[in-house]
């Protein structure tokens, strides 16, 4: 039998140090791994990730199965919203 996976969030920030910490006060999350762009708290059962933005326009994580954007499009204009 497969482990079902953990409800998860994942916020793409400018700052993770900052927001770790906010975190970790305000849920009282315990960070289960950290580095300089990313880390993963979780609390209760609930998992939250918190990752820098990426510094290109766009980019791809194949390895990870997910494609994000910061909001610009491939002309440098910047998307207001869906």
């Amino acid at each position: 039998m497969h482990a079902r996976p953990k409800p998860s969030v994942v916020l793409f920030v400018d700052d993770v140090t900052r927001l770790t910490r906010f975190y970790r006060k305000l849920a009282a999350m315990s960070v289960v791994h950290e580095a300089n762009d990313h880390a993963i708290l979780e609390v209760h059962g609930l998992r939250l990730v918190i990752h820098a933005l990426p510094t290109t326009a766009e980019w791809q994580a194949s390895e990870r199965g997910f494609r994000a954007c910061d909001g610009h499009d491939p002309q440098g204009q910047r998307h207001s919203g869906p």
